[in-house]
């Protein structure tokens, strides 16, 4: 099971099997994640989506995101295999949206 801590910045992992809990930390919000094939996670911070490799620990920044407002971080978002795929299509398909992260 895989949940985020969204303002502390936290992924959380935890085996149903075992009860083994991870908690790999971000320096900024972590609000949406997607599980992969190969048992990563593609999570959406602050303004960055990054490949977290929950065996090690390690990050990979996929992309950065300009945001255009400051008060804006990423906040939502879908990870889905797209069904009847045809050669022509992705197999996948990804969205993430923004929010205010204070009144404007």
């Amino acid at each position: 099971m895989h949940y985020a801590s969204i303002l502390d910045g936290e992924i959380h992992v935890i085996s149903v099997g075992s009860g083994t809990r991870q908690v790999h930390r971000f320096p900024s919000a972590a609000s949406a994640l997607g599980l992969c094939d190969s048992g990563k996670l593609v999570v959406a911070l602050q303004a960055r989506v990054v490949l977290l490799d929950v065996q090690t620990g390690v990050s990979e920044v996929l992309c950065e995101i300009r945001l255009p407002i400051s008060q804006m971080r990423l906040n939502d978002g879908n990870f889905m295999v797209v069904p009847n795929f045809r050669p022509t299509m992705p197999a996948s398909a990804t969205w993430i949206c923004a929010r205010f992260t204070s009144p404007a």
